[in-house]
């Protein structure tokens, strides 16, 4: 005689559902790390921006100095130049030297052509070609700035003479410093910024580089 077996169907274990009071844990827990991510972020931005200036406050950068506008016409080696000392290895009428300028770019200074008054002329030549920035020698046998890179040509003044440089050389201001007040630059070669509101004088127009 055979006993009929039921079968009931296996019963499948429910997931057991997270208690109320983990799921604050939970929430808790991550609060507790976002909220020290933004204190630890806002006191190292504080720390930047405590002392520094407004631009830095507002936009998180810090501000780039301004170049100054006069400076110290300074040899191949750093030495700040005097007039004496600079004629003295310099002393052909018309020569035409490289030299330290504004922002350190190499700069032309430029000795009167007249053996009857020494000196230099009361402005300086920036030696960037402006084309894309090489340095253009002075070509003794042709008497013109010659381009290397690709031939652009200016005449003793700096004038384009030959492209595909489209414009002349840019002009800074030079002079000798003789203010007794200043004995650390009196005699000293200076070279400075060319004045917004002064015009080019090789064109009789507003500087095109400023």
């Amino acid at each position: 005689m055979t006993k009929n077996i039921s079968t009931s169907p296996c019963r499948q274990q429910q997931p057991k559902e997270a208690s109320p009071s983990n799921n604050n844990d939970s929430k808790y827990s991550r609060r507790q790390i976002m909220t020290s991510i933004l204190i630890s972020s806002s006191s190292a931005i504080a720390a930047l921006t405590t002392n520094a200036s407004p631009s830095v406050a507002f936009f998180g950068m810090p501000s780039i100095p301004e170049s100054p506008k006069t400076v110290v016409a300074k040899d191949i080696m750093g030495v700040e130049l005097t007039l004496s000392s600079y004629l003295q290895k310099h002393p052909a009428t018309g020569d035409k030297s490289l030299v330290q300028g504004l922002k350190d770019e190499p700069t032309y200074l430029l000795v009167k052509s007249s053996s009857s008054e020494a000196g230099l002329e009361n402005y300086g030549l920036n030696a960037e070609c402006t084309h894309l920035g090489c340095i253009v020698p002075w070509d003794v046998a042709e008497q013109k700035f010659v381009c290397p890179c690709h031939g652009s040509k200016y005449d003793a003044f700096g004038n384009v003479l030959r492209g595909p440089a489209p414009s002349s050389l840019k002009l800074v201001k030079v002079y000798v410093d003789d203010d007794d007040n200043e004995e650390k630059k009196k005699g000293k070669i200076m070279v400075e910024q060319w004045k917004d509101d002064e015009a080019d004088f090789r064109t009789g127009e507003k500087a095109w580089w400023l």
